[in-house]
């Protein structure tokens, strides 16, 4: 998308004043040597070479348009390139994206999703999406920290002190410095965040995560008293589905809102319900019916595939056309699932992708994906017992081997000549006077004593040395 010189700045300066402020008589280079002075008390000496060494005293800021929005408004991102800020958030970041959450709600992607969705729990049920508004310049720095110091609390305080070398106080105490010294440079003035985290710093999703895990835990213990009730989260996305007597009507969903906010510490939420049955939430598209619920890879973004006239290589474009189908199946429900690859065959036709390539990457896909199913297959319960004893025979016994390791049964191969065939004096395990006297091949006319092989004599010599030598 194109904008003209003019409005380009108009937008841009909109979303620097929408969310920051701008400030004056601060020196930059007092913050840098307070943020020194503050790792020299907390004893952090490799970081506070690193603070000393860095080059840029302030944030940068660029932007982004948010396409899908009416108006295309900017979105402002800080970049932390070659500022104290960005060695001090590595070390926030660290070490608080080692601290396990428990989120009750929380999933990474949309896998998560699609194995409630395929476990068949949705007959008669519908659902609705709530968004967190401005998520990232809404979170409350007071309620932040406690939701750190909590977390740091559950995971042990001890193993974290021990991991960071720092108390919890002296922790938040930097934390706390950091977030408050996020400038940021837009067209020579000097602006501050309002409120909340900067998009673009080294801890903003960690923190976010922290403090709506501890969010979501207080809604949980409320929402336990509500039956058929299944919430996910993926970053501020929330995805609700009740069952249908539980949501008949608005002011159900405005009941959980109203839950939602009143565990939020002041947060705002809007919500989007299901058009027609379907719902979008990330990128698949949920169909609620009375008897059944379907599914279907449908990413939310209109924006058109790579052309495949662009000068990158033939595997990336191959790349991104096996993932476009191969998503499409495997994201979707058998009812959608013909209708879900087609969409994708025509985007990437859109953009340029000739038939015969689309064609190859569709039969190496359906390899692949019959190789999966026939691995993924249901197997035969274990077997309880021993291996299995079956005779070798040359060209056949290992294919039947191969056979059964697919419904782990173990196999063992027994042979016609045994091991002890190959050696005479094996097969007779007498004592060792026999094995000894069967083994000498010399008749004795005259036997004093009994034979003996392979006998080592060691005779020590007045020199210090000894001689040695061998029988047979």
């Amino acid at each position: 998308m194109n904008f003209s010189e003019k409005l380009f700045k108009d937008k841009s300066r909109e979303a620097i004043e929408k969310h920051f402020k701008p400030v004056k008589d601060v020196s930059l280079n007092r913050v840098k040597s307070q943020t020194r002075a503050l790792c020299q008390k907390l004893d952090l000496s490799s970081l506070e070479k690193k603070v000393q060494s860095s080059k840029n005293v302030n944030l940068e800021v660029f932007f982004t348009a948010k396409t899908h929005k009416s108006g295309c408004p900017f979105r402002a991102i800080v970049t932390e390139r070659d500022s104290w800020q960005v060695e001090v958030g590595g070390f926030l970041r660290k070490h608080l994206s080692a601290l396990e959450l428990g989120d009750p709600f929380l999933v990474r992607n949309s896998e998560e999703i699609l194995e409630f969705l395929q476990g068949g729990v949705l007959k008669g049920t519908t659902g609705f999406s709530i968004d967190v508004e401005d998520l990232f310049y809404s979170v409350p720095h007071e309620h932040l920290f406690e939701a750190v110091r909590l977390c740091i609390e559950e995971n042990g305080e001890v193993p974290f002190r021990n991991a960071c070398g720092l108390t919890v106080e002296g922790f938040l105490e930097l934390l706390n410095h950091y977030l408050n010294s996020t400038v940021v440079s837009f067209e020579g003035e000097l602006f501050v965040q309002k409120r909340g985290i900067c998009i673009g710093s080294a801890v903003a999703p960690v923190l976010c995560d922290i403090f709506l895990a501890n969010c979501d835990k207080r809604i949980s213990e409320k929402i336990q008293q509500k039956e058929h009730v299944k919430i996910f989260r993926y970053v501020d996305d929330y995805l609700v589905c009740v069952s249908r007597p539980v949501i008949a009507d608005d002011q159900a969903i405005t009941g959980f809102l109203k839950l939602f906010a009143s565990c939020a510490f002041g947060l705002k939420f809007t919500h989007e319900t299901s058009v027609c049955g379907r719902l979008q939430f990330l990128d698949l598209g949920i169909y609620f019916g009375a008897e059944h619920t379907c599914w279907a890879y449908e990413p939310r973004s209109k924006k058109g595939m790579l052309p495949f006239s662009s000068a990158h290589s033939k595997l990336v474009k191959r790349g991104i056309a096996s993932s476009c189908l191969r998503a499409a199946l495997k994201k979707s429900c058998p009812h959608r699932m013909n209708n879900s690859f087609h969409s994708q065959l025509s985007r990437l036709e859109a953009a340029g992708y000739p038939r015969h390539v689309l064609r190859d990457v569709s039969e190496t896909l359906a390899k692949k994906m019959r190789k999966d199913n026939s691995a993924v297959c249901e197997r035969a319960p274990k077997r309880v017992g021993g291996p299995v004893v079956l005779p070798y025979m040359h060209g056949m016994s290992h294919g039947l081997g191969r056979v059964a390791h697919r419904f782990d049964v173990p196999v063992v191969f027994s042979a016609p000549n045994k091991l002890s065939s190959l050696c005479g004096g094996m097969g007779r395990l007498g004592d060792e006077s026999d094995v000894t006297r069967e083994s000498c091949k010399k008749r004795h006319v005259t036997k004093f004593r009994e034979c003996a092989t392979s006998v080592t004599y060691k005779i020590p010599l007045s020199c210090g040395k000894v001689y040695t030598s061998r029988h047979c």
